[in-house]
């Protein structure tokens, strides 16, 4: 047995909620496996949430379009090289106190440039993220990452977001709380709790609101 989580929309911040769900895993690396743990998972949680429409949000999922809303198939803008990949630009983001900010990782593939900063990881300290001249901290856990995605859909998925809200729950079967925070279902469960696209935007034009912080006292925070 193992144990994923179920994000769901909420409509108030930080706009989602999570339960945790037993279900029989299949061991085994292959893609054919992880499927198989997928739909068990969404079978487990079906039993507790029959009226839920679920969405497997990665490179596992067996819906085309929870493949695309994968954080590696994902693209978005950077003021100095355009449209890069999401990932590389997340990795590329992170300053650590010796290494400062990798911005190499940024001319890497998704999966290079998380690979790169995991190496940093394990000997230095992750400080917080700098975008397009703009810091952000540590916490609140996702905050940056959440606003990261919501640009790359606004950005390379946009025709997507609609069906985004059409569905209840969202998970990752990749993910494990208990080595990372960061999600891409979670940020799903996100934008399916937006109202429409104008909401999205302004999220990303005032990201104090995804915290429910409108008066965006919480950007101010100096970091290093």
């Amino acid at each position: 047995m193992a144990v994923r989580q179920i994000f769901i929309p909420a409509s108030k911040p930080p706009y989602w909620s999570e339960t945790s769900v037993s279900f029989e895993w299949h061991p085994g690396l292959s893609t054919s496996q992880k499927m198989k743990s997928v739909q068990s998972l969404h079978e487990s949680a079906k039993i507790r949430f029959p009226n839920i429409s679920l969405l497997e949000v990665s490179t596992k999922s067996d819906i085309q379009m929870g493949v695309q809303l994968s954080a590696f198939n994902l693209y978005l803008e950077q003021s100095t090289l355009g449209i890069v990949p999401f990932e590389a630009a997340f990795q590329s983001s992170k300053v650590y106190r010796m290494h400062g900010q990798i911005t190499e990782a940024l001319r890497l593939g998704p999966r290079e440039a998380k690979s790169y900063a995991r190496t940093i990881d394990r000997d230095d300290q992750l400080l917080g993220f700098q975008w397009n001249e703009r810091v952000w901290p540590l916490e609140p856990k996702s905050w940056f990452y959440d606003w990261l995605y919501i640009q790359a859909l606004l950005t390379s998925a946009q025709h997507l977001i609609g069906n985004i809200r059409e569905f209840g729950g969202f998970t990752d079967i990749e993910f494990n709380p208990l080595k990372s925070f960061n999600c891409q279902a979670r940020t799903c469960a996100i934008v399916a709790s937006s109202h429409d696209d104008s909401q999205l935007s302004q999220w990303i034009q005032h990201p104090e609101l995804l915290l429910g912080d409108p008066q965006g006292l919480t950007t101010q925070v100096r970091l290093f």
